[in-house]
Order: structure tokens, then C-alpha cells, then sequence
């Protein structure tokens, strides 16, 4: 319950760092509407690989923790094959298995 509240807290209420990120422009201001222009467009566009990345690792890790190591193999093996095709591999951590 703890952790639900935490996470949608943030998206109901607004966290700060996120409604700053909406303050730009000359002169400055918020803008709600068609933030393509923001300066941190780029930067957030290129960081959604990370999400996919990290759900791929989610996945594998559940499998790991249910104690499907065939299914966590796949998923380990896939989600290298992903940080590859991405062009990300130099960025992307890899788990270890242990």
C-alpha cells in the first residue's frame, strides 16, 4: 500500500523536479501543452530506451525470484540482444547472474 501511494503521489501531486522541467521559455513560464520545444525534450526522448530496458530486467529478475532460471536465462540472453540493437550496449549495465 506504502509503495502504490508513493508512486502515484507523485503523478497525482506533482513532484517538484518534474513541474520545473515545465518552467521555460523567454519569458519564462509553464507549459503544459506541447513541451517539444523544452530544452529537456532530447534528453528524455533518448532516455526511453532505459524503461524498456528496465522492464525487460524486471521481468527476468521476477522469473529469477519464482525460480524459473530457464525463463531468467531467456530474458538475461534477450535483454543483451536489446541493449545491442538499441545501440546501447555501452551504456546499458548488464545483470550478473548469481
Amino acid at each position: 500500500m506504502t509503495t502504490l501511494s508513493k508512486t502515484y503521489s507523485g503523478y497525482v501531486h506533482g513532484a517538484s523536479p518534474h513541474l520545473m522541467e515545465l518552467y521555460y521559455g523567454n519569458p519564462p513560464k509553464f507549459n503544459l501543452f506541447g513541451t517539444k520545444d523544452s530544452p529537456l525534450f532530447k534528453d528524455h526522448e533518448s532516455d526511453l530506451i532505459n524503461y524498456f530496458y528496465r522492464g525487460i530486467l524486471a521481468f527476468a529478475f521476477s522469473s529469477k525470484a519464482f525460480g524459473n532460471e530457464t525463463l531468467f536465462k531467456k530474458l538475461h540472453d534477450y535483454s543483451k540482444t536489446f541493449a545491442t540493437a538499441s545501440g546501447q550496449q555501452d551504456h546499458l549495465i548488464q545483470p550478473t547472474e548469481t
